[in-house]
C-alpha cells in the first residue's frame, strides 16, 4: 500500500533485468515474457489463487496439471484476445496521469486488507497484539520513507539505518508469538447452535439428529460471505426448525487439532467446510459457496 501511495519504490532495477529479457525474440524472449507478466500480476491475483493451489498440491498429477494449465492461460488470456483480434487494442485506455491516480487509489484496499488482517489477529491474540503490530508498522513506514529519502541522496548510511529500522520492525511481530491465545469461546447461546465437539457429535447422531456442521474461521472470507448470505438467515433459521435440525459450529480461527482431524476425515484442505448428517444416511459434503436452495435441498433430503 505504501508503495502504491508513492512512499517508496522498489524492485525497478529487477524489472529492469525482466525486461531486458522479455525483449529477446524467438522462444527465450516469449518465455521471459510470460515470466515477467506472472511477477507483476502476482500480486493481484495471489488471494484469488489459494484455493485452487491448496487442491492443486493435494489432487493426482493430471488435475494438478490442468489447474496450472487454467491458471496460466487465465494470465495469458488479454494477450491472447489482443492477438486473435487485433481490434481490441484500440479500445484500450492511452497511458496517461490516470494511471499515477488509479495506482494511487489502488493503495486503499490495501489497506483494508491490512486492517482486516489486524482484526483477524486480534481475535487470535488480543487487543495487545494488535497495538504490537501497529507499533511495528509504525517502523515499517519510518523505515521505508527514509530508505527512499535516503535513496535519492545517495546516502549509503541513510540506506543502512533504513535496513537497521526495517529488522527492528519484527521485534514487535516477535513479541505478538510470545502472547498466548484467549482460551476458547464458550458454546453460543442460541439453542440450536452448538460448539463442535467429537463427542457432541457423536452423541446427537446416536439420537438420530440432522446436524449441519459448518466448520469456520475468521480469516477465511468465504466462510463470512456465506454466513451473512446464508447461515444467518431467518430462512435458513426457519429450515433448521422445520427438519429439527441442530447447527454445529466449529472456531478454526485459532488452529484446532480435533477440527483438523475433522478436515481431514472429509479429505478438506481448509475451512469452509460444511456437512449434513442424518439418520440412516452417509455424511454430505456441500460446496464451499452456499445459497439458501443448495442448502435447503440437503436438509430436507436428509430429514426424510
Amino acid at each position: 500500500g505504501l508503495s502504491l501511495s508513492g512512499v517508496f519504490t522498489l524492485g525497478g532495477s529487477l524489472g529492469g533485468v525482466g525486461q531486458s529479457l522479455a525483449s529477446r525474440s524467438g522462444p527465450v524472449g516469449d518465455f521471459f515474457t510470460g515470466v515477467l507478466a506472472c511477477v507483476v500480476a502476482s500480486p493481484c491475483v495471489a488471494p484469488f489463487m489459494g484455493a485452487p493451489l491448496a487442491y492443486a498440491f493435494t489432487a493426482p498429477a493430471l488435475p494438478a496439471m490442468l489447474v496450472f494449465l487454467v491458471l496460466g492461460l487465465g494470465l495469458a488470456l488479454p494477450f491472447l484476445l489482443i492477438g486473435f483480434v487485433p481490434s481490441l487494442a484500440k479500445r484500450l485506455p492511452r497511458p496517461g496521469a490516470w494511471m499515477e491516480t488509479l495506482k494511487q487509489v489502488l493503495a486503499f484496499p490495501m489497506y483494508g486488507t491490512a486492517l482486516w488482517l489486524l482484526w483477524v489477529l486480534g481475535k487470535q491474540r488480543g487487543v495487545d497484539a494488535m497495538a504490537l503490530v501497529l507499533a511495528g508498522l509504525v517502523v515499517v513506514g519510518l523505515a521505508l520513507w527514509w530508505f527512499e529519502r535516503s535513496r535519492w541522496r545517495s546516502q549509503r548510511v541513510g540506506a543502512v539505518l533504513a535496513l537497521v529500522l526495517l529488522l527492528g520492525a519484527l521485534v514487535p511481530v516477535w513479541a505478538v508469538t510470545r502472547i498466548d491465545a484467549p482460551g476458547k469461546a464458550t458454546a453460543p447461546t442460541a439453542d440450536n447452535v452448538v460448539a463442535y465437539s467429537p463427542q457432541m457429535l457423536d452423541r446427537l447422531r446416536q439420537d438420530n439428529r440432522v446436524v449441519f456442521v459448518n466448520m469456520t474461521a475468521d480469516w477465511c472470507v468465504t466462510c463470512k460471505a456465506n454466513e451473512r448470505a446464508v447461515l444467518g438467515t431467518h430462512a435458513f433459521e426457519e429450515t433448521l426448525r422445520r427438519t429439527n435440525a441442530v447447527y454445529m459450529r466449529g472456531d478454526y480461527t485459532n488452529v484446532d487439532e480435533q477440527i483438523t482431524a475433522f478436515l481431514d476425515e472429509h479429505k478438506a484442505v481448509g475451512v469452509p467446510l460444511y456437512v449434513v448428517y442424518g439418520p440412516g444416511a452417509p455424511p454430505t459434503v456441500l460446496p464451499t459457496v452456499l445459497t439458501q436452495a443448495l442448502v435447503d435441498e440437503a436438509l430436507l433430503r436428509t430429514a426424510r
